[in-house]
């Protein structure tokens, strides 16, 4: 038993060295840039991560207001996904949006006035969705990140 804590504390502490290391140091980082966006989604998905949620895809980016990204992925029935963003200091207000697709419908939205937005989202059935990341208010780097469990 103790064998086996100590194997998952150490897988543990070996994913989240990495997740640091993608969401901090990527190449498009400098040392002298004001993107905090990175550091506060570390800190969301560290939160998740204690409800039991594991990181399944991340990225990051730079959006002008009005302007969105959007991200395809397939989304599987009996999982709940947690989709966690940060903006940096110029970000006023980023929104999130889930679509499934074909039919184009809105499955949950965060469009509250923040650059943190939070989705949690179980589906129905598996399919294909696409998460759009825009931004409403300012403008910078965000970092956006998708959980499940």
């Amino acid at each position: 038993m103790l064998r086996r804590s100590l194997r998952q504390f150490i897988l543990l502490g070996a994913a989240v060295s990495m997740l640091a290391t993608f969401v901090l140091f990527s190449p498009n980082s400098s040392w002298g840039d004001r993107d905090n966006s990175r550091l506060c989604a570390l800190q969301l998905i560290l939160n998740a991560r204690k409800l039991g949620f594991k990181v399944r895809n991340g990225d990051f980016g730079h959006l002008e207001k009005g302007k969105w990204k959007q991200y395809k992925g397939l989304l599987y029935k009996g999982s709940t996904y947690m989709v966690v963003a940060c903006g940096d200091d110029g970000v006023k207000d980023l929104d999130l949006f889930l679509y499934k697709i074909p039919e184009g419908t809105l499955a949950t939205q965060d469009t509250s006035s923040d650059r943190t937005p939070t989705l949690m989202y179980s589906p129905k059935k598996s399919g294909v969705y696409v998460l759009r990341v825009k931004m409403h208010s300012g403008s910078g780097n965000y970092t956006v990140a998708v959980l499940y469990k």
